[in-house]
């Protein structure tokens, strides 16, 4: 095995019936059997995510910053058009307070598979509000 590499793979027969991952001192461990690592790779992805989640850091998780991205940012130019219109406000701004919910969710949650649906859940408030004058009427003309 390269010199390089050496460090980055460690042998882990306690923590790994295969193939598992963590990160220790901020760097990213493949762990394995050494008489199965070629076997279940494909499977690294599910203890890859959990172990870079588990680091320190601040803001988003990754699983948040993906839902963002794909829900929100992807999205979101139809959206405040449409919002726009509606308010004949051609320069309207959405504000979806991200950093503020995600904090007060963060602290409050335990389990973290909301954030999967983090993006989504604010572009459906702001596409319900869109779509239903009736029930917002600050946004209806």
């Amino acid at each position: 095995m390269n010199t390089s590499l050496r460090g980055l793979f460690k042998k882990n027969p306690q923590q790994a019936d295969t193939i598992s991952a963590d990160v220790k001192d901020g760097v990213f461990r493949i762990l394995f059997r050494q008489n199965n690592l070629g076997y279940n790779q494909d499977y690294l992805s599910d203890p890859l995510l959990k172990a870079i989640e588990s680091a320190p850091r601040e803001g988003f998780s990754l699983v948040a910053k993906n839902s963002i991205q794909t829900y929100w940012t992807d999205e979101i130019e139809d959206l405040t058009a449409e919002i726009g219109e509606i308010l004949a406000m051609k320069d309207v701004i959405l504000d979806p307070n991200f950093e503020e919910n995600y904090a007060t969710l963060n602290k409050s949650k335990e389990d973290k598979d909301w954030q999967g649906n983090f993006g989504r859940a604010t572009f459906q408030y702001f596409r319900f509000a869109s779509t239903d004058h009736n029930l917002h009427p600050r946004i209806s003309k």
